[in-house]
């Protein structure tokens, strides 16, 4: 692979839809969207890397479709007529996931996830996840390896990083996250844009659902991705 370019990637969908008995109600969309690496060979890093995707993808479709059907027969179960009181406004309950590519070049493949869930409720909850790969190897990189530190080093240079955002706005997170940080109990995701290392948490994470997807950015240096 020549460097500075990166692998052609096809768009792969996979959806399903359900209604009631009369056809009348969508009761479930579900839309799961991901990459795939063109390429023409069963056993290169390249096809490992699309296994890997596929099955991460099939897990959360089955898990998270399967979720939303469960709400959506227990809402039609629950009320007589449910087009009377529910309506637009609660079908179809919805599982999507759409995604952007962050970095392709180098020999590494950066994904980020956005995953979208409506199932009945106060809101819907949206999370993001994300998978790095170096596309020669077929194998999963890990914030240590592109950092060249250790774990315990790469969680507390994101513990300060955070900690300085908990100073300018402390109403983004809960009390009990500091503490966290701080003893460095915590599980952290990560994904890689131009030059930089982008370490992230969930709404309930660290903050309440309003704070949204709380990240982090720190510049990296390729020689050690």
């Amino acid at each position: 692979m020549q460097e500075g370019k990166g692998v052609t990637l096809l768009r792969h969908t996979r959806k399903k839809s359900v209604t009631n008995e009369s056809n009348t109600l969508d009761l479930l969309e579900c839309s799961y969207e991901y990459p795939q690496i063109l390429t023409n060979k069963e056993d290169s890093p390249q096809a490992k890397v699309n296994v890997d995707i596929t099955r991460e993808m099939n897990q959360r479709y089955q898990s998270n479709c399967e979720e939303a059907l469960v709400n959506a027969l227990y809402i039609v179960d629950l009320f007589s007529k449910p087009d009377d009181i529910t309506g637009p406004s609660w079908f179809p309950l919805t599982a999507s996931v759409t995604y952007r590519v962050t970095l392709n070049q180098y020999g590494i493949l950066s994904i980020v996830f956005l995953e979208f869930r409506w199932y009945g409720g106060a809101h819907p909850m949206t999370e993001q996840f994300s998978l790095t790969y170096n596309v020669e190897t077929g194998q999963q990189i890990t914030a240590p390896e592109i950092l060249g530190e250790s774990e315990e080093e790469v969680k507390r240079q994101i513990a300060n990083g955070f900690m300085k955002q908990f100073e300018e706005d402390p109403n983004k997170f809960f009390p009990d996250a500091v503490k966290d940080l701080a003893n460095l109990k915590f599980e952290y995701r990560f994904y890689l844009k131009n030059d930089n290392i982008v370490f992230y948490f969930n709404p309930y994470e660290l903050g309440p659902y309003v704070s949204g997807i709380l990240e982090y950015s720190m510049p990296i240096l390729k020689k050690k991705v």
